[in-house]
């Protein structure tokens, strides 16, 4: 329970890399920001909410109270994804746009070459409670892959020429289970 006013935060990553699997991740994150922004709004929190990829691409500046529900539904409805990840950028710019110390939920698949760290450190910098919501498709978990693939990098649109085997797919979850 807060004395002051609540500030809350939703962040939603909205490159390329989260257009993927079946349930689609970014349609998911959609669903998951709103159901968190309308719980913000009926306890009369302030609720903001940005779309990112390697910049802010999207804001929707802070609202309260039920009456805002519509507005938010419509503006997470809007956003699409598209561009590369850059985590640590995006969350710079929000910090320094969004001085309301408060709630801060990145909801994302931490799919960046860059890391995730000081993407969480900025954020926490500001004196929020910080919150990583981690998204990821059955696909990515379990790729359903055999024999000699191209691989692109749907951001970068690099191809990897590669040869799924028992090993590697060992090796894959492995790496995949300490990210």
């Amino acid at each position: 329970l807060e004395d002051e006013d609540l500030h809350l935060a939703i962040l939603i990553d909205c490159s390329s890399s989260m257009d993927y699997g079946s349930p689609n991740k970014f349609r998911y994150a959609q669903r998951i920001a709103a159901a968190l922004g309308y719980i913000g709004l009926a306890n009369y929190s302030r609720v903001s909410i940005a779309g990112f990829n390697s910049d802010i691409v999207s804001n929707f500046q802070p609202a309260r109270g039920k009456k805002s529900v519509h507005k938010m539904f419509r503006f997470i409805r809007e956003l699409e994804p598209s561009g590369e990840t850059d985590l640590s950028q995006a969350t710079r710019v929000f910090s320094l746009q969004n001085k309301n110390k408060g709630i801060a939920i990145l909801i994302s698949d931490f799919m960046d070459r860059n890391g995730y760290e000081s993407a969480v450190n900025s954020m926490l910098a500001r004196k929020n409670d910080v919150f990583c919501l981690h998204l990821m498709s059955e696909q990515e978990l379990n790729p359903p892959l055999t024999g000699d693939l191209k691989l692109l990098d749907i951001e970068l649109g690099e191809e990897t020429d590669i040869t799924v085997s028992g090993p590697l797919l060992a090796s894959y979850k492995k790496v995949l289970n300490s990210f």
